[in-house]
Formats: C-alpha cells, sequence, structure tokens
C-alpha cells in the first residue's frame, strides 16, 4: 500500500477518537472512578492516544505502549512535551524480543499480533473491506519487565485486538 493509504488510516483514527465531541469527557468521567492523580497507568495498545489523554488529564503518571510506528510517532508528537506520558514503541506479549505485527493501513484500529484473531475477523461481513495489508517486525516486551522499567502500575488499560491473554501470561 501507499504513504496515502497510511495517511488516510491516520486521519481515520484521529477522527473517531479525537474529533468526536464530548469523547474526552466521558472517559475522564469513566476513569476517575478507577485512577486519582499520581497513580501510575499502563496504556497498552495506545493507538491515537484518547486514553493516554484522559489519563494525563487526570494527573497519571502514564506508559503508552505503541507498536505501530505511525502511532507511537503520533504519541511523541501529541505528549512528547508531557511529563506525565512516556511513549514506548513496543507490543506487549508473553516474550521479549521481537513480533510480527499485522497492519491493515486503511484501518489501523485492527492491527494485530494474533494471526487467528485476524484470519477470523477476515471471514466476518463486518470486516469484508479490511485488509492487513502489512506485516512488520517490531520490539516487544512483556507486562513484567515494564513493571520491573516503571514500576506497579495502578490501572492497565489493554486493547491489543486479540492479544489479550498473550499481555496478560
Amino acid at each position: 500500500m501507499s504513504r496515502f493509504d497510511r495517511a488516510v488510516g491516520l486521519a481515520r483514527s484521529l477522527a473517531i477518537y479525537h474529533a468526536i465531541p464530548l469523547r474526552q469527557f466521558r472517559l475522564r468521567r469513566l476513569y476517575a472512578q478507577l485512577v486519582g492523580s499520581g497513580d501510575l497507568v499502563f496504556d497498552i495498545g495506545a493507538h491515537a492516544g484518547n486514553r493516554t489523554r484522559a489519563f494525563a488529564s487526570l494527573g497519571c503518571r502514564v506508559v503508552a505502549l505503541e507498536p505501530q510506528p505511525d502511532f507511537a510517532q503520533l504519541l511523541r508528537v501529541l505528549f512528547g512535551r508531557s511529563s506525565r506520558v512516556e511513549v514506548v514503541e513496543a507490543a506487549v506479549g508473553d516474550a521479549p524480543g521481537r513480533a510480527s505485527l499485522s497492519i491493515s493501513e486503511r484501518t489501523p484500529t485492527v492491527t494485530t499480533l494474533a494471526a487467528a484473531w485476524r484470519d477470523a475477523r477476515a471471514r466476518e461481513p463486518d470486516f469484508a473491506r479490511v485488509r492487513w495489508n502489512r506485516r512488520l517486525e517490531v520490539e516487544a516486551t512483556t507486562l513484567d519487565l515494564l513493571i520491573a522499567r516503571f514500576g506497579v502500575p495502578a490501572f492497565i488499560k489493554i486493547d491489543v485486538e486479540g492479544s489479550e491473554s498473550s499481555v496478560l501470561a
């Protein structure tokens, strides 16, 4: 696919996660029941950063993990000046090292490490137009290594398109 497709996917995610009125208000209201100022939060699968923004606005220290290079760069642009947010460009799974990421450049919200999840979704009518058209080897880490590096989080948000059990392994 092209640079154009990647730009369309990035723009689509920004529109979905940042341009809907009241979305941030609702997220802050929800998460304020779960975390407080100064709490450490891991945002695993941070994508376009809408939840990272909500956690940071509540005074949390946020480690935003995102394996897609375009979105990790977006997070660095959005939060690069924030002392509350650290962006880590990595996937989280059951072992450190490298992992194969299946990317849908036009619909990057469904990018995944889980081949079985991807293959199952590809057979569903709602995913008829989705194409996982790019594979990328990315850095991978584990929850244990993140805790050793940053400390024990008060809250972990996980949105990893079928790889949740691997994150928690």
